[in-house]
């Protein structure tokens, strides 16, 4: 991992731990909802890695009811290169992870990502304070959150997109 001061500005404004963190905490808001199983650490480590790429983000269907199967099935190359994108988001994933952690923003075991219920307000403010594209990433992290608990079980979300914790 590079040091901070020695990152690109591209490199500080879109992987910025704060902004990566945020995207976890609405992947893992989606957990909350009561009967649902809790987002795993494994499925966490997928959302920078499709959330971030902007031709990734645009492909995901528009209704998490879109089974996740059917879905890769008419997208072949979007699992061909998840297991490459996610394996060089690693670095980034577990800063925002430490990053949220240390913050009580999110809470990180070795069974669940778990979003902090108690800053819902103020990432509601943020939200509707940023960007349009930055809006566009928070509501597809919160959606994707959704689809994989729809999908099912954690390994078989990880199955279907080809790739292993």
């Amino acid at each position: 991992m590079t040091m901070w001061a020695n990152r690109s500005i591209e490199e500080r404004a879109l992987l910025n731990p704060a902004f990566c963190a945020s995207l976890i905490w609405h992947f893992a808001a989606t957990g909350e909802v009561a009967g649902n199983r809790p987002l795993t650490l494994a499925e966490a480590f997928l959302v920078l890695p499709i959330i971030l790429p902007k031709y990734s983000r645009e492909a995901l269907p528009r209704t998490y009811r879109t089974s996740l199967a059917t879905w890769i099935d008419e997208n072949p190359s979007f699992q061909a290169t998840l297991a490459v994108r996610a394996r060089a988001m690693v670095p980034y994933t577990k800063e925002a992870l430490i990053f949220g952690g240390t913050r009580q923003f999110i809470q990180v075991s070795i069974e669940a990502v778990s979003a902090n219920a108690n800053w819902k307000r103020q990432t509601g403010r943020a939200s509707r304070q940023s960007s349009p594209e930055t809006q566009a990433c928070l509501k597809k992290a919160a959606f994707l959150g959704n689809w994989f608990l729809e999908t099912g079980a954690s390994n078989t979300v990880l199955a279907l997109l080809g790739v292993r914790p």
